[in-house]
């Protein structure tokens, strides 16, 4: 058995929660259009150049993935990634998400909404992991602030302005390009093994 490189192991573990193989498939209701004010203020910071799961319609980069392209199997290479997938499938976009930016995506940054905390993907994915640097790899989150009005297929300015449910949150995945991690900042990945 060959020894494999400290990324390699942890992307190797990542995979290894199957989190990515129990993808729901969405539905009209699941998938949310980024209000326009906030993908701006978010592009403005991060200069975007992929949206990774977009419509014709809804691409908020003029390069994009659909569905059809299945952005869950394709490689990210050196994008600064916009991803504001259907929800459903928030547990593999996030273990994708990982394993992009451990083989070299620069940026994913990824909206979802804030009452996920408590779910086994986040508890096992993201707790451990944010806000601090996992092998040249940060991931933060950031909390917005209200609770934004999103769009949908059918309403797709959100003029049928209901009470949003829930706020949303950010994850960021940034590399940490010419620097190791920060001894101080920096944990070591153990995951549990999973049945």
């Amino acid at each position: 058995m060959t020894q494999l490189a400290p990324v390699q192991a942890i992307a190797a573990r990542l995979l290894s929660f199957g989190f990515m193989d129990r993808v729901l498939p969405s539905v009209a209701s699941d998938e949310r259009l980024t209000p326009a004010d906030l993908y701006e203020s978010l592009h403005a910071e991060f200069g975007f150049t992929i949206d990774l799961a977009a419509s014709s319609e809804n691409a908020k980069c003029a390069r994009f993935y659909t569905k059809a392209d299945n952005a869950l199997s394709l490689t990210w290479g050196t994008e600064n990634c916009w991803l504001n997938h259907p929800w459903s499938q928030t547990p593999a976009w996030v273990e994708k998400s990982w394993r992009e930016a451990m083989a070299g995506t620069p940026l994913v940054v990824m909206l979802l909404p804030d009452n996920r905390t408590h779910q086994p993907f986040w508890q096992t994915l993201v707790e451990p992991f944010r806000e601090t640097s996992l092998n040249g790899v940060q991931l933060r989150a950031r909390f917005l602030p209200g609770r934004q009005h999103y769009g949908t297929p059918e309403d797709p300015l959100a003029k049928r302005r209901r009470r949003p449910k829930h706020g949303a949150v950010l994850l960021i995945w940034r590399r940490l390009v010419g620097r190791p991690p920060s001894p101080s900042h920096s944990v070591q990945l153990e995951l549990p093994v999973t049945q």
